[in-house]
């Protein structure tokens, strides 16, 4: 029994017990929270069946699985990808979306869904089979994807789903796939009419439960390919939830179509109806209504051309019809069959001037020009008459009668008439027709097939010796039209600048109305030269691994020190030194200017020096008037490097110095600058970080004038990433970067290219969780590229539209424990705590309670 005293006590140890136990409850109760948020890692395998044997595992796959609710992308897999991360997925609806190289087409035939297989890890068999098998579907890219749509619940967090999903081609006559034992006989589930059930409920919301909070506008706008608003388009916008609730939306004169204060939710929408002038797919596309947000979309339509028909006829007088006679409409020439009928189609709308330009037999025609209007879906109908043949008229010629009479004589004899019949001679008409006529066509070309313009041809008819000179138009052809048929001779007699023929007489039998078409091949002048670049250590060994910029070209020196470029384009170009091999100075010197010529070989020579405990080299290079640069090192002590850039040419010396200090550093990102709220990070190394106070962001706009032609046509998203020093001057930097930037929610592969002048330079990129981490050589300006802008492509650049004008600016770490500091303890950190404070406070009571005891037996003696 317990004395007052030891009740004191041990009320007093209970206080002290009472204050660990709290905490633990809190610390408990916060871990309960964490564990609630629990994940799953899926599994998904692929089955196709192309044929009547059993469905091949395909293993080279690329898929990304989408939060159906945002349509954000949360997992990115790609076959050609090392480094796979595990699939993390909290509660919730998904997509499964796969890519298709083939467009899910094999040997001629349309792949399409058969069944997906739903199964535990670890487990042989699946147990149910998916209510829905999926469906392939062409996305606003224009791409064509699988799409699977699955739900991540709480009942599935002690397992992991495996999804076996079986595709067949569509002549495979017997699908195969696994049978599921527990599947009712009508092959369907249990659960499907459960959940049809469920989304019939949850989507029967009254009226009254849609307040103001849960409404939002809509807005569609619409351009054709010009950027020009459309008017006049009608769009139909359904609820997904309630499909029966449709609307129908018409753009305005600003192209705008707008839904006002309808329930937020997923909807989708396409294109019913276009004007005349228009025409547009139909595609259907989705969109997440959000209560608050601005929700806007842009469709694109085509504007139609607006041609017309023309249809020309060339007779004679008699309105016989004229075979092979060339009219000229616009800039293009065309020829009449053999029922003296022309007929153009798809000529755009406007007035031309069409031209009779010859007819067989005929050197010159009088009032061979009419001028038309082409009208819109309309022919205009024309006629040309002309006289093509010579006649010589009849000719008559008549003698007139001669008579003679005699006078009577004394004889009287009768007088004797003496009458020459008339006689009358008429030559019969007579009519020539000319020989016929050929036209020749002849095609120059370079040696890539390009067709030449502007050269000059000499055509000779080798049995009269006539010459005629022709020249070829902007498709290399030229035409020599009204020739007689026999045997010539042609030779190209000028080319055009940047061209060079040998003036070869080539020989050609015009032996038909329309001979064979001749082809001529020039050659284009050289537009390259080489370019040899040579490395080598103090004492003249070759040095391998250097790597170097030529304009936009990196090279690399092989084992003999030598980087040779075979065919570098004519021009100016700057050559730098961008990393060296490890023990080797990289000196900060000034790129070298080169000039590279047609056929011609540019040397340039650098001699690195190695890198010595206490003494820093100075190097002194002197280019000579051939562009070659010797490089030569001395060696000081305790200075920073100096470099000496001397340039020397016949009239001038030109010297310019340039002071780096160089450290020779690692070269793996080991720095990082950090922007936790818009998500952008770049990762320096430790020397380039050294240099830097802060990284700039920013998102950035290309005119067309500066667009490269890469980019051309592109849907992207292009950012300026520049590196300032502590005075606010912009650093270049070289060494490998990585740098991450935050993407928009993607329905297709993003690729990452850096923007140089014109040019670009495709990067290696690794999408997760909606942030593209880029390997990068340094900073500048980079852009995401999501695919092709089609003109019915449908622009969701949220990321863009938010980030437009706004600057980024990512304060600097000193380190990555530096940048992950400010994060709250993890709930393992927070209980270790907790649980060295009971136990503490558990050895001290029970100290307590054994000297009480003790003493009480003491007493009790």
């Amino acid at each position: 029994m317990f004395k007052r005293k030891n009740i004191v006590s041990f009320f007093l140890v209970g206080n002290l017990l009472a204050v660990p136990f709290f905490e633990t409850q809190e610390v408990l109760a916060r871990v309960e929270t964490e564990v609630e948020t629990q994940y799953v890692s899926p599994e998904f395998n692929i089955f196709l069946q192309i044929d009547e044997n059993a469905p091949q595992t395909q293993n080279e796959i690329s898929f990304d699985i989408i939060d159906k609710a945002t349509q954000s992308v949360v997992y990115s897999y790609r076959s050609d990808d090392t480094d796979h991360q595990p699939i993390e997925l909290f509660a919730g609806e998904y997509i499964f979306r796969l890519y298709d190289g083939g467009s899910f087409q094999r040997e001629g035939q349309i792949i399409k869904p058969y069944q997906v297989q739903i199964g535990k890890e670890n487990q042989g068999e699946a147990e149910e089979l998916a209510a829905n098998p999926g469906e392939i579907v062409e996305l606003a890219d224009q791409s064509t994807v699988y799409d699977f749509i699955f739900t991540i619940d709480e009942s599935q967090f002690d397992f992991s789903p495996v999804f076996d999903i079986y595709l067949v081609g569509d002549q495979v006559q017997n699908p195969q796939a696994p049978e599921i034992e527990s599947m009712p006989e009508d092959g369907s589930q249990e659960t499907e009419t459960s959940e049809a059930t469920s989304i019939e409920e949850t989507s029967q919301a009254s009226p009254e439960e849609i307040t103001e909070e849960s409404q939002a506008d809509f807005q569609v706008e619409v351009y054709d390919q010009d950027q020009m608003p459309v008017e006049g388009v009608k769009i139909q916008l359904t609820n997904t939830e309630e499909p029966q609730a449709n609307q129908e939306l018409i753009s305005d004169e600003n192209g705008i179509a707008q839904a006002s204060e309808i329930p937020a939710g997923n909807y989708q929408y396409q294109v019913v109806e276009t004007p005349e002038t228009h025409s547009a797919e139909g595609t259907v596309l989705d969109a997440q209504i959000i209560a608050g947000e601005e929700n806007r979309q842009v469709i694109g339509i085509t504007k139609l051309a607006q041609v017309g028909q023309m249809s020309i006829q060339i007779t004679d007088k008699q309105g016989q019809p004229i075979d092979q006679a060339e009219v000229q409409a616009g800039d293009q020439t065309y020829t009449s069959n053999a029922d003296g009928y022309i007929l153009i189609d798809s000529l755009p709308v406007g007035n031309y001037d069409v031209t009779l330009l010859s007819v067989p037999g005929e050197e010159k025609i009088d009032g061979n020009v009419q001028n038309v209007e082409v009208i819109d879906q309309q022919t205009v109908e024309l006629t040309f008459e002309v006289d093509n043949t010579t006649t010589t008229l009849e000719t008559t010629t008549t003698e007139e009668p001669t008579t003679t009479t005699e006078e009577p004589t004394t004889t009287t004899e009768e007088p004797t008439t003496t009458t020459e019949e008339p006689t009358t001679t008429t030559e019969e008409p007579t009519t020539t027709t000319e020989e016929p006529k050929a036209v020749l066509n002849i095609k120059v070309q370079d040696q890539n097939a390009e067709p030449v313009e502007d050269a000059s041809l000499l055509l000779v008819n080798k049995e009269t010796g006539q010459e005629q000179e022709i020249v070829t138009n902007s498709e290399g052809m030229a035409t020599a039209n009204n020739l007689a048929l026999g045997s010539y001779q042609y030779q190209v007699s000028q080319a055009p600048e940047g061209y060079i023929a040998e003036g070869t007489l080539l020989d050609v039998a015009v032996d038909q109305e329309e001979p064979e078409l001749q082809v001529v091949t020039i050659q284009k002048e050289a537009t390259v030269g080489q370019v040899s670049i040579a490395v080598s250590d103090s004492q003249g060994q070759g040095l391998g691994q250097v790597q170097l910029q030529v304009g936009d070209i990196s090279v690399e020196t092989d084992e003999a020190g030598i980087a040779l470029i075979e065919e570098m384009p004519i021009g100016e170009y700057l050559v730098k030194i961008v990393a060296v091999p490890e023990g080797y100075r990289l000196d900060q010197i000034s790129p070298e200017k080169i000039e590279v010529k047609a056929n011609q070989k540019t040397d340039l020579t650098y001699q690195l020096e190695e890198i010595k405990t206490t003494e820093q080299p100075t190097t002194t290079a002197e280019p000579t008037t051939t562009t070659e640069i010797t490089t030569t090192q001395e060696p000081t002590t305790k200075e920073p490097t100096t470099t000496t850039v001397a340039e020397t040419t016949k009239e001038q010396t030109t010297t310019s110095q340039i002071t780096t200090t160089v450290t020779e550093e690692s070269k793996v990102p080991e720095r990082v600058f950090k922007d936790l709220e818009h998500g952008g990070e770049v990762l320096l190394t430790q020397s380039d970080a050294k240099k830097v106070a802060k990284v700039l962001i920013q998102n950035v706009a290309i005119d067309a004038a500066n667009l490269p032609a890469a980019l051309k046509g592109k849907d992207y998203v292009a950012y300026q990433v520049k590196a300032f020093d502590k005075d606010g001057n912009e650093i270049t930097l070289e060494n490998p970067t990585l740098i991450k930037l935050p993407t928009r929610p993607i329905n297709s592969q993003v690729e990452a290219v850096k923007i140089k002048g014109l040019q670009v330079e495709p990067l290696k990129i690794r999408v997760n969780q909606q942030t593209a981490s880029i390997d990068s050589q340094g900073l500048g300006m980079i852009a995401l590229v999501y695919g092709d802008a089609k003109s019915d492509q449908t622009t969701t650049s949220t990321s863009q539209t938010q980030e437009d004008g706004k600057t980024v600016v990512v304060k600097k770490s000193t380190d990555r424990k530096e940048a992950d500091k400010g994060n709250l303890p993890t709930a393992g950190e927070t209980t270790s705590k907790v649980i060295y404070l009971i136990a503490g406070v558990l050895v001290v009571g029970g100290t307590l309670l054994i000297t009480l005891r003790k003493r009480n037996q003491d007493q009790d003696k």
